[in-house]
């Protein structure tokens, strides 16, 4: 699924090969929001000029818990894509956090209950 939607990802946004990255967004990236904005890194280095749209960060999750993210690397020759286009890649992001929530664990049966002060039940 990851692979997929990042290949639909280069197509849709004309990008360089994406990347998924599980863990922790890094700050001095550039983010995609929902609303299609690319929000500024919240980092800038010293004497280096600010390039948002080189590298951006597409966070990945479901039910409020962010499972990684993709990496856009974008081409320099290639025009900026739309908020239409980035709200598209933020929907196709939301596929990807539905497949992983579906693969979440199953909660633990009766039989391994974790402690005494819980109790499971079904």
């Amino acid at each position: 699924m990851v692979q997929a939607v990042g290949q639909e990802l280069q197509r849709l946004l004309s990008l360089e090969p994406c990347t998924f990255e599980v863990g922790p967004t890094n700050a001095a990236r550039a983010r995609i929001r929902r609303n299609g904005e690319v929000e500024a890194p919240r980092v800038e280095r010293v004497g280096e000029p600010l390039r948002v749209w080189c590298s951006v960060e597409m966070p990945v999750s479901g039910h409020r818990h962010v499972f990684g993210q993709f990496v856009l690397e974008f081409r320099r020759d290639a025009p900026r894509p739309s908020a239409q286009d980035l709200v598209a890649a933020i929907a196709l992001g939301d596929q990807v956090g539905a497949a992983f929530m579906t693969q979440a664990p199953t909660p633990p049966g009766p039989a391994d209950e974790p402690a005494r002060s819980l109790r499971v039940v079904q």
